[in-house]
């Protein structure tokens, strides 16, 4: 039985990088820092050398409300063998106005460095706009595929865990230079917690799967890392993936004030049951990007609520 007085969300909010529109970075191999220098538009002197661009990347976690203080927030890796696409645009130029200059293909052959599969990005020296997004996905490229003249890209799916970053500004003079990703999460993420009622045991969880929104009603900005939310709820449901007494998914942005339902396959005392759940969305009508809710679920083997 799920106990409703049982069920609560926590948000989590990523926390998201600071922007300042008129900083031009200049990053210099071996120090994090930047120095702010006078904006000049590129241009196309002769006498301007290509520089050879890699990347380090990194994720930005999640804070959970019940961490402590002190518990280290600082990014992780991006893994091994993750894709990534990342955009170059001229200084001045942004996704959605310009066409961008460069774009590139890449994947991790090692836990927080990109390396490109078909090319080497290189730049004539001057000041870039630099985008980048992942599908955080392991085996094949999921995209997104922006459109080149609109900046947007509407080919999304529920159960993909996309990332975005962004960097304007950046001067490029330093051979070998490497820029660093921090990507932040632009979707929403549903956890189930179970555990059985006071004089029961909760042997399993074979079955979890939720109700999402409808992906086709959703648009990725690549200028801005915000994904359209979803307003209608679909009738077809995304499959959780299971970790002992825990379930979870990724679910694209959704705006709506009708519940989810999530039907979850449970042994309870040697006993194997099926329960149909309505999951409510507290204090809001929004699953937010970079946000993860939580519900803690509680079984008796007769029924849930």
């Amino acid at each position: 039985m799920c106990k409703k007085d049982k069920c609560f969300i926590i948000g989590l909010l990523l926390l998201g990088s600071l922007f300042f529109g008129s900083c031009v970075k200049e990053y210099v191999y071996g120090d994090s820092d930047f120095h702010s220098s006078v904006i000049e538009k590129n241009d196309s002197s002769t006498d301007k050398k290509t520089i050879k661009i890699t990347f380090s990347a990194a994720i930005n976690q999640n804070k959970a409300a019940t961490r402590s203080d002190d518990d280290d927030d600082n990014p992780i890796p991006l893994p091994k063998g993750c894709y990534a696409h990342i955009y170059v645009y001229q200084f001045g130029d942004y996704p959605g106005f310009n066409k961008w200059t460069y774009m590139g293909i890449y994947r991790a052959p090692e836990d927080g460095r990109l390396s490109e599969l078909y090319n080497t990005m290189e730049l004539t020296e001057g000041i870039y706009n630099f985008y980048a997004t992942s599908a955080y996905d392991f085996d094949t490229d999921q995209g997104p595929n922006f459109n080149q003249y609109t900046g947007v890209a509407t080919n999304l799916y529920n159960g993909v865990d996309y990332l975005w970053w962004k960097d304007e500004n950046v001067i490029v003079k330093n051979d070998d230079q490497v820029v660093p990703i921090v990507f932040n999460r632009c979707c929403a993420k549903l956890t189930f917690e179970f555990d059985a009622a006071s004089g029961y045991v909760l042997d399993s969880i074979s079955h979890c799967d939720v109700t999402t929104g409808l992906a086709s009603q959703c648009s990725f900005s690549l200028r801005t890392g915000k994904i359209t939310p979803a307003t209608t709820v679909s009738t077809s449901k995304q499959m959780c993936t299971i970790n002992g007494d825990e379930a979870s998914t990724i679910i694209l942005p959704l705006t709506t004030w009708k519940n989810l339902t999530a039907t979850i396959a449970a042994t309870v005392d040697g006993s194997l049951g099926w329960y149909t759940l309505s999951v409510p969305l507290k204090y809001t009508d929004t699953y937010r990007g970079g946000y993860e809710y939580i519900y803690k679920l509680e079984f008796d083997g007769s029924s849930s609520n």
